[in-house]
């Protein structure tokens, strides 16, 4: 689910489910669209999503960069132990989960 902050022009993604080719695709067209409309930063919420695979990452990868380009804030929140250590395993939590000097990523784990 796609929720739209045109205040802020942010997006909030809650994925539901697994992360994988068969629902990719459908994030990737939906967000490309929005970010046609002037959305640049995004919100992706990983409270609900047990599994990520290549693909998943690789979209997570692509959103980075296009906001990046874009000056926009990139934020994961709400990471599983698993999904923090397949983050881990990639290195992409260097990327991914570090803004600032001194973030850690297990200020993105899932709260209890």
């Amino acid at each position: 689910m796609i929720t739209r902050n045109s205040t802020s022009n942010t997006l909030l993604i809650k994925i539901t489910g697994n992360l994988d080719a068969l629902k990719v695709e459908h994030y990737r067209h939906e967000i490309r669209a929005l970010f046609g409309q002037g959305f640049h930063s995004i919100i992706f919420d990983m409270e609900k999503a047990p599994y990520v695979n290549s693909s998943g990452l690789g979209l997570l990868v692509e959103c980075f960069n296009h906001v990046n380009k874009l000056n926009g804030a990139f934020t994961i929140i709400n990471l599983s132990e698993h999904l923090l250590s397949l983050f881990r395993q990639t290195r992409l939590d260097q990327i991914l989960l570090s803004k600032t000097p001194g973030d850690t990523p297990e200020q993105y784990k899932k709260q209890n």
